[in-house]
């Protein structure tokens, strides 16, 4: 079965140096269809935003390889 997902995408860089990889990604369900999904990487970290939800896709709930990316704001 198909699953289309409006997901709000969020990067945060934390105060520490590094993130373990149980504690990157925080998934919270908005209403039918919407999650918000964050990634939290360490200050020393290089985001790898599609490495990231490629190693959580059963949490996110999505393939990311197959995902479409509408960037909001690049800073």
């Amino acid at each position: 079965m198909l699953h289309e997902y409006v997901i709000l995408l969020k990067v945060e860089a934390e105060r520490s140096p590094r993130v373990p990889e149980d504690k990157r990604v925080y998934v919270e369900n908005l209403s039918s269809g919407m999650r918000r999904i964050t990634l939290h990487f360490g200050f020393a970290e290089k985001p790898d935003v599609l490495g990231a939800l490629k190693c959580h896709n059963s949490e996110v709930g999505f393939e990311a390889a197959n995902a479409s990316f509408f960037l909001g704001r690049e800073v």
